[in-house]
C-alpha cells in the first residue's frame, strides 16, 4: 500500500509540474504577442501617411480591453494626433 501511494504522489507531481511549465509558456506566447501588436502599432503610428482609425482601435483592443482607452485612441487616431495617440499606445 504505501508503495502504490509513493507512485501516486510521484505520478500527481509529474503531472502538476508539466501543468505549470505548460502556464509559463502560454503566458511567455501571450506576452510576447503584446509586444509584436504594441511595436507594430507604434511603427504604423511613426511611419503611416494617414491613419486610419479603425485599424488603430482594432490593435488597441488587442491591447487592453478597456472601452474608454479604445474610443480614446480611435479620437485621437480620427483627429490625427499623432503624438498624443503616439504616447497613450506606448503607456499600455
Amino acid at each position: 500500500m504505501k508503495n502504490l501511494n509513493k507512485g501516486i504522489l510521484l505520478v500527481a507531481i509529474v503531472v502538476v509540474a508539466i501543468w505549470m511549465v505548460m502556464k509559463y509558456m502560454e503566458g511567455r506566447k501571450l506576452r510576447e504577442n503584446y509586444e509584436m501588436n504594441k511595436d507594430g502599432l507604434l511603427k504604423y503610428i511613426e511611419n503611416s501617411d494617414q491613419l486610419n482609425a479603425t485599424y488603430v482601435m482594432t490593435n488597441v483592443a488587442k491591447l487592453t480591453k478597456d472601452d474608454d482607452f479604445i474610443m480614446k485612441a480611435y479620437d485621437w487616431a480620427k483627429v490625427g494626433d499623432r503624438d498624443n495617440l503616439y504616447e497613450f499606445v506606448k503607456s499600455l
